[in-house]
């Protein structure tokens, strides 16, 4: 065969092969046909989806001003719960979806706004913090609020412009992260003593679909060369992990904040407010809402929203509320919105005090807001599964403390860890001190002071808590749960290095300390498979959404 036939040859074998390979490439990929025609565009991109929503981000969406919905002054909006969620949506309502305020209706079972962003005094017991808020830039969705929300600090300024001015002229970073035998610095010295194999495994989880993590915990995804690492306990110290906690959400925060992992171990990434959460975050919502006419109705529990269900069309027919003590009953058209908080962190807190540990006969504060959802769940799975994050408290709660300072002798030993000064009004600590080798896993940290504008400015308030409640004490030999405000404070001061002979004296006579066992505090943290959260808008629902911290959120995170 010559040159010729053979290049004949080659080519025409070639071309049947190819032929051979296109003809089952097609058979194969009949199902892919509508993929293989996909071209680059962004056309389509801001269509709503069937639930009448799109997804998007930038300022350009943020800024612009919608048009006013039509009419949207004949509908009536009611928000279960006056949380920041809850809160934030009855803003959003105003400003841009321009509903008039006397049109929506918060509805409150305590007597006070806020949800878990508190921040209280209590005549009968003191000062009371049952936790706190570590804020940073890129929280698009609050800051686009706030710049809206007119300060009541300072006149012609949002709060968003008072938060900002406050941060760059007294930026927040940590001089000890971490103490060890007894208030001594532990040098942590920003490492993160991460071995190249804990790198793989972090970097894994990373990596990995979300579906692959379904019901599986931290323990499932890492070994001790993460759980030995500084890195693990910035980490579990700082977002409240346990290792039984779900590996989703520890990738989901991993993906959330991976753009400040530099500032992880000195929290130079973290802004805080100038007061508690309570007054400078809640206080000036609820004042802008109240002056655009919302209706807030506290001593007002949701037992239930009573739906009308079919296959392709849920529609919330009623809300089934007790008000101080008698049941009353809601009607709600198609043409109403009821958006519902479903479940709470600091749901069923019971409170202690300075000589009475929280629990046995100590006072709970209840919302019946996991009744609610769990009321709601009944009527269609499509609304989640709340069990999944309330059934174990064991697994779920830790214990804070709000520890206030009635003279100068425990100052020095603040001072000696922290470096600066706790009366100057400005950052102090920079965020969580841990005491490393607490039994407890003990983490104190001062905010700016006075944390209270009401607040005696001869008097310091420190946040205290600790993960591990069941754990007996290092100083006090009980648990974290069985012990009093006093107690608390007796073992934070071992931790302090205030010398032994001088715990109880300055226990008793130079602090009160108020404590707070939360039991459902890292519900949301609790190992989760596909539906056992809601979405924001189930399928079919016509008037109905979900708020809060158990929700199914679209979560388009970018490391840059």
């Amino acid at each position: 065969m010559n040159r010729k036939s053979l290049t004949i040859a080659a080519t025409t074998a070639t071309a049947v092969s190819s032929a051979i390979l296109v003809a089952k490439k097609v058979k194969n990929n009949k199902k892919d046909e509508k993929i293989n025609t996909y071209r680059n565009t962004e056309l389509g991109k801001y269509d709503k989806n069937d639930k009448g929503i799109y997804y998007t981000n930038g300022n350009y969406e943020a800024f612009a001003r919608p048009k006013k919905p039509e009419g949207v002054e004949n509908k009536n909006a009611y928000l279960i719960g006056s949380g920041l969620a809850s809160l934030a949506a009855a803003c959003f309502l105003v400003r841009d979806g321009q509903m008039p305020g006397k049109n929506i209706h918060i509805l409150e079972a305590m007597d006070l706004a806020g949800g878990a962003c508190d921040g209280i005094f209590d005549p009968s017991r003191g000062y009371i913090m049952r936790g706190g808020r570590e804020m940073e830039n890129h929280f698009e969705c609050l800051w686009d609020l706030f710049r809206s929300i007119p300060s009541l600090e300072i006149k012609d300024a949002s709060v968003l412009d008072e938060f900002y001015w406050l941060n760059k002229e007294d930026p927040n970073y940590s001089l000890c992260r971490a103490t060890i035998n007894r208030g001594q610095d532990a040098k942590t010295n920003g490492q993160f003593n991460l071995s190249q194999k804990g790198c793989m495994e972090i970097m894994k989880l990373f990596m990995t679909k979300d579906e692959d993590l379904y019901d599986k915990t931290i323990e499932d995804v890492f070994d001790e060369e993460v759980f030995n690492s500084t890195f693990w306990m910035y980490w579990r110290t700082m977002f409240a992990f346990e290792n039984w906690h779900s590996a989703l959400e520890m990738k989901l925060y991993f993906q959330r904040f991976i753009h400040h992992i530099s500032g992880l171990p000195d929290f130079s990434a973290l802004k805080f407010t100038r007061y508690n959460q309570y007054e400078s975050l809640i206080l000036p919502m609820q004042k802008y809402l109240e002056k655009h006419g919302v209706d807030f109705q506290f001593n007002t529990e949701v037992t239930n929203v009573l739906f009308d269900i079919k296959p392709d069309k849920k529609v919330a027919k009623t809300i089934e509320c007790n008000v101080k003590g008698k049941e009353k009953r809601i009607s709600l058209s198609e043409n109403d919105l009821v958006l519902i908080t479903n479940g709470s962190c600091t749901e069923g807190t019971i409170y202690g005090d300075q000589n009475h540990a929280p629990n046995g006969n100590a006072e709970m504060r209840t919302s019946g807001c996991w009744n609610l959802w769990k009321n709601i769940a009944k009527q269609d799975k499509s609304f989640g599964h709340p069990e999944k994050f309330c059934s174990d408290i064991q697994k779920t709660n830790w214990e804070s403390a709000t520890v206030t300072t009635l003279d100068d002798k425990i100052i020095p030993y603040i001072t000696n860890i922290c470096k600066r000064d706790p009366k100057t009004g400005h950052v102090v600590t920079g965020g969580i001190v841990s005491c490393q080798d607490s039994s407890w896993l003990l983490s104190w940290t001062i905010n700016r002071q006075g944390q209270f504008k009401q607040q005696d400015k001869d008097k310091v308030c420190v946040w205290v808590y600790g993960l591990f409640t069941d754990t007996i004490g290092d100083y006090v030999k009980k648990p974290m749960k069985d012990c009093t405000g006093k107690e608390i404070t007796m073992e934070w001061l071992y931790h302090l290095g205030v010398p032994e002979e001088l715990i109880e004296d300055y226990a008793t006579n130079s602090a009160i300390c108020i404590p707070t066992m939360m039991p459902y505090i890292t519900a949301f943290f609790m190992p989760r498979s596909a539906g056992d959260r809601p979405d924001v808008i189930p399928d079919g629902c016509v008037n109905a959404a979900f708020l809060g911290q158990f929700l199914l959120k679209m979560q388009l995170i970018l490391p840059f």
